[in-house]
């Protein structure tokens, strides 16, 4: 790494977040920017969200627990000891039902129509929630795109650099999900010394480097079609913008791992060239 400066001006946050369960879907769609919106399910995941009803339905309650049945749904089991032993008997289940139009509803044995009813409405409301582990996996993509071009400080994720060009769409998401319920997306001001310009480049050339090499084995499998060899072309351009935006950012030179992110767009704009 060649660093030409060291006196370096004030650019950028270092950003993360503490999100809360059950954000809504539709409030996020209509706090936060498009592009955003993009990288949310329409719904969560119906199996999921039935475990996440049934166990609040049973929390709290003795000896109650549930049993998965196969990727079905889930029996509730009620736990009791005779003769010294332990045993469980079940209660009843919640299982997923295939529509004829696709779409997935439920069905429970043995069947109560009044909680039944209202296991269904609240399902259907679960579904229109999304957990603090799926956002946050959303939050991690978007710090990282193209639109963004965040650099993340620590190998496992969770705390990010953004600079203060791509501010403002930080910004704007950053609000959107505060707005949208319980959660904070923190923006702290970093003044670029000669150690937060070494965090924020080290981390730069371990994940542009990973990527590079997801990248190489890709384009040399050999078994990537026409459209998997744009996708790898466009993955390439990317990490060398990502390289050009940091350069310009923080006023540096990153002479080697700008050459080699040059070099692995080259060939895959050459292997674009071959497939035809």
């Amino acid at each position: 790494m060649n660093l030409e400066k060291n006196t370096l001006r004030v650019n950028g946050v270092v950003t993360y977040w503490s999100l809360s369960e059950g954000l809504s879907l539709d409030s996020l769609r209509d706090n936060c920017p498009d592009w955003f919106n993009k990288m949310l399910p329409e719904e969560t995941a119906p199996l999921g969200a039935l475990k996440r009803v049934l166990t609040r339905r049973i929390q709290g309650k003795a000896g109650l627990y549930l049993r998965p049945v196969a990727r079905d749904g889930y029996a509730i089991m009620q736990e009791h000891e005779a003769a010294g032993k332990k045993a469980a008997t079940e209660r009843g289940r919640m299982l997923l039902l295939p529509l004829p139009d696709g779409g997935v509803g439920l069905a429970m044995t043995p069947f109560h129509e009044g909680v039944f009813a209202d296991l269904v409405k609240q399902w259907q409301q679960e579904r229109r929630r999304i957990t603090a582990s799926a956002l946050g996996t959303a939050l991690s993509r978007a710090v990282l795109s193209a639109r963004v071009k965040g650099v993340s400080l620590r190998p496992s994720g969770g705390i990010y650099w953004v600079s203060d060009n791509s501010c403002p769409e930080w910004e704007a998401l950053a609000t959107g999900i505060e707005t949208s319920g319980p959660a904070s997306v923190y923006r702290m001001g970093v003044a670029h010394d000669a150690e937060s310009v070494r965090a924020i480049c080290d981390n730069l050339t371990a994940h542009v480097e990973k990527e590079m090499e997801q990248v190489n084995e890709a384009l040399t499998g050999g078994d990537l079609g026409k459209r998997g060899q744009k996708t790898q072309k466009r993955r390439a351009r990317s990490l060398e913008e990502l390289v050009s935006h940091v350069e310009e950012t923080l006023e540096i030179t990153l002479l080697g791992l700008r050459q080699k992110t040059t070099e692995i767009a080259d060939v895959a704009v050459l292997e674009t060239f071959l497939e035809g």
